[in-house]
């Protein structure tokens, strides 16, 4: 604020976050401020969320990373299958959404498509997956099953050297969980969700 010369005043009629919620931000360390209230803030700061909560010290928006938005509705994909057919059957892109974490130049975003995998993720939620990342026990991967034309969004579970698949919510295991095989294909790794 300094640096731009804002008072608290005139960086709430910027941003419309009240003067009392932004003076506790700057005194109270446990303060939670809402996402909008800090969206508000970094966009008229021209910095990130992350450095204005102290989750990096670099406050530039030139390491902002921009990447493609897609809808995922209807794509069927055939054998053989490779990466570039994934994207392509995508189509064109919807929109762009900034990322300010470490990615690949063949990230992309997907705009969540239903409620199925609510509260984690609800519908119009941009899930930021990068191809190029490693996955590990937990993560949540986009797979195209050999036996599924549509490719499906799932955690991703190691035991005893087989990796398997459950659908979200099934944290105790109570259904079995599908077997990969070397005919699917992980297509990338969830990076990163953003409120659509």
């Amino acid at each position: 604020m300094k640096e731009k010369n804002y008072t608290i005043i005139k960086l709430s009629e910027q941003t419309g976050v009240a003067v009392g919620t932004i003076q506790k931000m700057q005194v109270d360390p446990a303060c939670n401020p809402t996402l909008s209230s800090l969206r508000a803030i970094a966009s008229v700061l021209k910095t990130t969320i992350g450095y204005l909560i102290g989750q990096t010290d670099n406050r530039s928006l030139l390491q902002l990373k921009t990447i493609p938005v897609f809808e995922l509705k209807n794509i069927t994909l055939d054998a053989p299958y490779k990466m570039t057919k994934f994207i392509n059957a995508l189509g064109a892109p919807i929109d762009t959404v900034p990322v300010t974490i470490p990615i690949s130049n063949k990230a992309f975003a997907l705009r969540m498509w239903d409620d199925s995998m609510s509260p984690l993720f609800v519908k119009d939620n941009l899930l930021v997956f990068d191809p190029k990342q490693s996955f590990k026990d937990g993560s949540y991967i986009l797979v195209k099953l050999a036996q599924q034309p549509i490719p499906v969004l799932k955690q991703l579970v190691i035991e005893n050297d087989k990796h398997l698949l459950y659908a979200h919510g099934d944290t105790k295991r109570k259904k079995t969980g599908i077997t990969l095989t070397p005919a699917d294909f992980i297509l990338a790794t969830l990076v990163q969700a953003q409120l659509g």
